[in-house]
């Protein structure tokens, strides 16, 4: 059962959260599943996790928010942002490391709903800092697992706090910091609906056999690995 603190996670439960992500992770790089079905269920653990974690990241800035609304001095908003960077710290370590178990599992992905689920997770963890939203639908998500195949990885985003963090330092009006802070929240919320999205198009497609909406970039994305797979069994019979 979740440890919670008032409407939040505790510290405790959330670090209990981030623990259970990296052991998935890691279950997931070193065993062979037999069935979907099998893999399902822990991918229904990622999800969970990512979700309990997407409560306590979101607690991180509604408390900033609401500390900045019981504002009565001047100098209390630099004590705020200190409080918000120490909490901030906590737990950066585990979301980079989320990201990067994310990344690397992204390139050992066969199906292309899996994979979608798996570049909603990484696109999660990130900002943009112009505060812009995007819509990430099939074919965006499609754009940046061709782009981690290419590169190596998705790089180029800032996480939501170190963005947030950069905006924020050096303004000292309550209200602009308050409504970046909310900007920020919106922001998550927006990219965990893609996780939720894309775990439950990925549970419909194995649960019922279901085919993926592919897009011209799957396509592509299918292909080459179609062809690498040639490829390899070219060198093994050579």
């Amino acid at each position: 059962m979740t440890e919670t603190t008032g409407n939040h996670l505790s510290p405790t439960s959330a670090a209990k959260w981030y623990d259970l992500l990296k052991k998935i992770f890691s279950d997931i790089r070193g065993q062979k599943y037999k069935s979907k079905n099998e893999k399902l269920k822990r991918y229904r653990d990622l999800y969970n996790a990512i979700s309990n974690i997407n409560k306590d990241y979101i607690s991180i800035f509604q408390n900033f928010v609401d500390d900045i609304m019981l504002l009565d001095r001047e100098g209390d908003l630099e004590s705020i942002k200190k409080n918000f960077l120490a909490k901030r710290s906590r737990k950066s370590s585990d979301r980079t490391l989320s990201k990067q178990y994310a990344r690397s599992y992204l390139n050992l992905c066969e199906d292309i709903a899996e994979k979608r689920f798996f570049a909603a997770i990484i696109i999660y963890f990130y900002y943009e800092s112009d505060g812009t939203f995007y819509n990430f639908d099939d074919e965006i998500l499609d754009v940046y697992i061709w782009s981690a195949g290419e590169r190596g990885g998705l790089y180029g985003w800032d996480s939501a706090s170190t963005s947030f963090w950069g905006i924020i330092r050096c303004e000292d009006d309550p209200e602009i910091v308050a409504l970046e802070a909310k900007k920020v929240i919106e922001s998550i919320g927006i990219r965990f609906a893609v996780v939720e999205r894309k775990y439950s198009e990925l549970e419909g497609c194995w649960r019922h056999s279901k085919e993926p909406i592919t897009t011209k970039i799957s396509k592509l994305i299918l292909n080459q690995k179609n062809n690498e797979k040639m490829t390899d069994v070219e060198r093994f019979d050579g």
